[in-house]
């Protein structure tokens, strides 16, 4: 869990300096991205995001050594290994998880304000 809460720590101000350096750049040239509301939502969204995956991220972390004691099927022994396939298939999940977001029309329903935004730019 500390080193999700590390790299996050990191990657928000980052994400924050790129997203005024792009801000300044539109400024410059005399072009308006960013609508506020528009980047209200999105930075919202990414926060309440941000704490539902840390929060999920430890529950796992929590309640892993229970599941492996009582449930576990089969025993993977290099933590290492169980860390790889573990992202993988979470990355794999997530992957299909979003294209049915944008295939079935109920989950398109709940997942098209993500793609409500008339521009497209880092705060979106």
């Amino acid at each position: 869990m500390n080193t999700y809460v590390i790299a996050v720590s990191i990657a928000i101000p980052i994400f924050m300096l790129l997203i005024g350096i792009e801000a300044f750049a539109a400024y410059r040239k005399g072009v308006k991205i960013n609508r506020s509301a528009d980047m209200i939502s999105s930075l919202s969204s990414g926060i309440a995001n941000t704490t539902r995956d840390g929060m999920k991220f430890g529950l796992v972390l929590i309640s892993y050594t229970w599941l492996v004691d009582h449930i576990s099927i089969i025993s993977i022994e290099p933590l290492w290994l169980v860390v790889m396939i573990a992202f993988i298939a979470e990355d794999f999940a997530g992957y299909w998880i979003h294209r049915l977001n944008h295939r079935v029309n109920i989950f398109w329903n709940r997942h098209i304000i993500l793609h409500s935004s008339e521009e497209y730019n880092l705060s979106c």
